[in-house]
């Protein structure tokens, strides 16, 4: 969810919208909220001093209005977080995640299924939350262990809504689409509004973010994940692709085969990098009357050779992979200088 803009700062940029940990692990205490500017006394109070840390920390915050989390718990683990140490970040979001899985576990979803529901998709925030920093190195089993509980708690969460989702999976060419279509519930065919993330963020976080509340407003709301995105990169091992109304199409195709979609008033929504992906789908998917585009992004190429500076954009324009290789693990072996950002984007 990271903007355009700050996404792409793998290189050159220093930033980029409770529970105790495990026994038997040493407890650390972050640094005291800080304001970001001393000097300001209107400047933001940092739950971090790392920037990104903080950063990361607003998104589960974020998601509160519609059920994503709870502030309490979110400022609990944020306290148990040392900054720019990614293991410390794991085990609060872990630690956290674990102790509501036990109260949802608790809690009767036949007599009390709101307070089953809420606790299931708190639970899943922080599952998607501990899993964040893990990535450096694909061959860590948490990742998938992860997002599989995730997935569990999501799932039961929305089949307690009043008007239960369904979790589709549509076929396209050469992957598969897993998708969640939400009734509004109200009577004739509605407005319907497709759900696109971006680089990093899950179709389960935009439920929080924006599909939540145009359900409140009588539109449908059909969230959608594709190549490059959390559960096809996990589950079908498929990096992104420039082409995306290839995955936007059949998710068209498939709101216009039911009877509760109203086939002229079709919208498309794309966070983050997806402010790139769903205008690129839009030109080519006729049938989408409005697109928005939540962080535009022109050109992704351009943005990123913009932060590799021209040195290193010649070696990667000549196809020295090797030495182009070489000087980004040189930058990470610093070991002082190298933002969050730039860890966690290589």
């Amino acid at each position: 969810m990271k903007s355009a803009s700050l996404l792409l700062c793998f290189f050159t940029c220093s930033s980029f919208v409770a529970g105790l940990p495990h026994a038997g692990n040493k407890i650390h205490v972050a640094q005291p909220a800080k304001r970001s500017n001393s000097s300001d006394p209107g400047s933001i109070l940092q739950l971090s001093s790392d920037e990104d840390f903080h950063f990361e920390l607003l998104r589960p915050l974020g998601l509160i209005p519609y059920e994503g989390a709870d502030v309490g718990e979110v400022l609990v683990a944020a306290d148990h977080i040392v900054a720019g140490d990614f293991d410390s970040w794991y085990n609060a979001f872990i630690a956290l995640a674990d102790r509501v899985h036990d109260q949802a576990s608790a809690i009767d979803s036949t007599r009390y299924p709101v307070s089953a529901r809420n606790a299931l998709f708190r639970e899943a925030t922080y599952y998607r939350s501990a899993d964040f920093f893990l990535h450096g190195n694909w061959n860590d089993s948490r990742i998938n262990t992860l997002w599989d509980k995730q997935l569990t708690a999501f799932h039961k969460a929305i089949s307690l809504l009043p008007n239960p989702a369904e979790r589709v999976t549509l076929q396209a060419n050469g992957f598969q689409i897993p998708a969640y279509f939400f009734s509004s519930g109200q009577p004739g065919p509605r407005p319907t509004l497709l759900l696109c993330n971006g680089f990093d963020g899950s179709q389960e976080e935009l439920y929080h973010v924006i599909g939540a509340a145009a359900l409140q407003r009588g539109i449908n709301v059909i969230s959608f994940e594709g190549p490059g995105q959390p559960t096809v990169r996990r589950e079908q091992n498929i990096g992104f692709i420039p082409e995306w109304e290839e995955v936007v199409t059949p998710v068209v195709g498939y709101v216009l085969s039911r009877g509760d979609v109203d086939a002229e008033k079709i919208g498309l929504f794309g966070l983050s990098f997806g402010g790139y992906l769903a205008p690129r789908a839009a030109a080519f998917e006729h049938r989408i009357a409005a697109v928005i585009a939540f962080d535009g992004l022109y050109s992704f190429g351009q943005a990123m050779f913009t932060q590799f500076g021209p040195q290193l954009e010649a070696l990667y324009r000549a196809g020295n992979a090797t030495r182009f290789d070489a000087a980004v693990r040189g930058f990470l072996a610093r070991r002082t200088g190298v933002p969050t950002s730039a860890r966690w984007g290589i």
